[in-house]
């Protein structure tokens, strides 16, 4: 066995080769498609290929270089992939800060776990939930104790018991990657119209095909890294649950007295870090995301609208109560559902809820929508149509 490869079994866990690999190929492609940051991701790329084969302190240097030059590129000029990349760079750097045994700083390069999270999150906004690898890049970054609790204390959930948070918060993510794969697998052969639950579409044009097996690649990624992560957090709390109940756990109640979930907590978390709770740096981002509302719109890019919509809601420019965004969020949750986009059309109005939680009409549209949503891909007859509850003040 080579240097090299007894180095790699040493110190870095074989989980992280395919993350770090992905990131190769997600920088490739903005090298061959993109304009902006080629320098940058090159000196990534390198950094890189130093991590895998061993020589952390090179690395270190490179992906510092490679970050003072994606800090030059105003957030409006980013791809997704792009954006990716520069939350991949804080990412690798807190890896080799957290795995060798040796910490290697340069100069004054202090990864920033919040920054990382952010940019992480907002490169899968932009891409329409298809960077399933961003949320793989953060699903790691939570597994590190004190950076994941420095993400929730930014988030403003920091009075939940911070025991779980980092392990739980890493299987959220590895959740949501099956969940949005599982959305897009169904719905491939069909671009107009989410499948939220029906089966697949068998007649599928061969580009599709390819899709379909790296959707069904991150979907067993997903439940094996959730399985991992259950046995880990079965021997630490003494816990004896198997994959199902972890991913059932995760959307239940944390406990008696915090009736919310793990899923809930870290939609709580994005959102707080859009209206502002980590201050101006982070929701600046958000509020300048280059995408505009009606690419999001058409796209049914719900937490894109949601930045789009009511990052920094409190800046005196702008101001909007909670009730105001309520109100805006149903009246764009009401259009989905006319326009037949159920699914979407739910996401929307159980946001609007979590900003009026009293709003007994949200809920009635929600149960209502949710028995259309059934009619309209199982068949089923839950209820009597929504139409029965229009309010012309509330339309469009």
């Amino acid at each position: 066995m080579s240097f090299f490869n007894n180095f790699r079994k040493k110190y870095l866990p074989e989980r992280y080769i395919p993350v770090l690999i992905s990131q190769k190929e997600n920088i490739q492609l903005v090298i061959q498609n993109e304009n902006y940051g080629i320098s940058a991701v090159q000196k990534h790329k390198r950094a890189i290929n130093y991590i895998i084969n061993g020589n952390p302190s090179k690395s270190m240097e490179l992906l510092y270089e490679a970050y003072i030059i994606y800090e030059k590129i105003d957030i409006s000029e980013y791809s997704s992939k792009l954006l990716k990349c520069r939350g991949d760079c804080l990412l690798d750097a807190i890896i080799i800060s957290n795995i060798f045994e040796k910490k290697y700083n340069v100069d004054s390069f202090d990864p920033d776990s919040i920054c990382a999270f952010v940019y992480l999150w907002i490169s899968f906004e932009l891409s329409h939930y298809t960077l399933l690898y961003s949320l793989k890049s953060i699903s790691e970054l939570f597994f590190f104790f004190a950076e994941g609790m420095m993400i929730t204390v930014a988030g403003f959930i920091q009075t939940m018991p911070p025991t779980h948070f980092s392990e739980y918060f890493s299987i959220v993510c590895e959740y949501w990657i099956a969940v949005y794969a599982g959305i897009e697998f169904r719905s491939i052969g069909n671009p107009s119209e989410k499948r939220w639950l029906f089966g697949e579409n068998k007649e599928v044009f061969p580009i599709d095909k390819e899709r379909k097996k790296y959707l069904d690649k991150m979907i067993r990624s997903a439940d094996n890294r959730i399985i991992e992560l259950t046995t880990h957090t079965n021997n630490y709390y003494g816990h004896n649950l198997d994959l199902e109940q972890m991913k059932q756990a995760i959307q239940e109640p944390i406990s008696e007295e915090d009736n919310i979930s793990y899923v809930d907590l870290f939609d709580t978390m994005i959102r707080n870090l859009k209206k502002n709770s980590a201050g101006p740096k982070v929701t600046d981002l958000f509020k300048r995301i280059p995408i505009t509302f009606n690419e999001a719109f058409k796209m049914e890019n719900a937490h894109a609208l949601f930045s789009l919509i009511y990052a920094d809601m409190y800046n005196k420019e702008n101001k909007k109560s909670d009730v105001d965004v309520s109100e805006e969020l149903f009246k764009l949750g009401i259009k989905y559902n006319q326009l037949g986009k159920y699914g979407t059309a739910n996401v929307i109005f159980k946001e609007a809820l979590c900003f009026n939680r009293n709003n007994y009409q949200i809920q009635d549209f929600i149960e209502q929508n949710t028995a259309q949503l059934l009619k309209k891909e199982t068949g089923i007859n839950m209820n009597k149509d929504i139409d029965d509850y229009y309010d012309d003040e509330f339309l469009w």
